[in-house]
């Protein structure tokens, strides 16, 4: 094996690695929504110094997952519904412009790709990551296709903002949860015919099903942190 050989090879810095972690957490729900973190806690169960954490830490706060609080220390970020609302009607704007930009864009390659993710999510078992990761790439390969690099950049963030909330929603055993699978499919093969106007009537009907749903939790969770306050 030659130098240039080894300088190709990646080895991910210990903050990527815990970066990782704690973003598993967050997703597997071990910090749920105005969970407070522990930088020295966190930093003893994986091993590490305070160091990596407190920076991945910085990192998850500036996509908007945590905030710091009067305290000086971070937790998970809950939403209130005013919030929710002020997220979903930017990101309605912002993805009915990037579907009607992207869907005459998608290869058919780019179609077969959104049918797999859509398989993943809809089997809704095994790791909830992985259907996390599939659902969130099934609507980006979509977004990508509009080459519209700014609305693209911001929508990501909004997504970051509530990532956290969609695992409840996958969790849920509710009819709005077997909704948005056919909603999804639907979706997939207006994107799939190049029918602009049917992918984004179907998406926006998939987001205000949805939002029914992600507010509910918000109103609950804000209930439940004002009865332990």
């Amino acid at each position: 094996m030659t130098e240039s050989d080894f300088s190709a090879v990646h080895v991910p810095l210990l903050q990527e690695v815990v970066l990782d972690q704690l973003r598993e957490r967050l997703i597997d729900g071990t910090f749920p929504p105005g969970a407070h973190l522990n930088i020295s806690e966190i930093a003893e169960a994986l091993g590490v110094s305070i160091v990596p954490v407190r920076e991945a830490i910085k990192i998850l706060q500036s996509e908007g997952r945590l905030i710091r609080d009067r305290n000086r220390s971070y937790k998970v970020r809950q939403l209130t519904r005013d919030e929710l609302v002020q997220m979903n009607q930017l990101s309605s704007y912002l993805e009915i412009e990037l579907i009607r930009a992207g869907v005459p864009n998608l290869t058919d390659e780019d179609v077969e790709q959104m049918r797999a993710m859509n398989e993943t999510v809809a089997q809704l078992a095994g790791d909830r990551r992985e259907i996390l990761d599939a659902h969130r790439e099934l609507h980006f390969i979509c977004y990508r296709a509009a080459d519209k690099s700014v609305f693209l950049h911001y929508l990501q963030r909004l997504w970051d903002h509530y990532e956290h909330y969609r695992l409840l929603f996958f969790d849920s055993e509710s009819p709005i949860e077997s909704d948005a699978s056919v909603q999804h499919q639907e979706w997939v093969e207006a994107c799939a015919r190049r029918d602009v106007e049917a992918a984004v009537e179907i998406h926006e009907r998939h987001r205000a099903n949805s939002f029914v749903y992600l507010s509910g939790i918000a109103d609950e969770l804000g209930e439940r942190a004002a009865s332990n306050s």
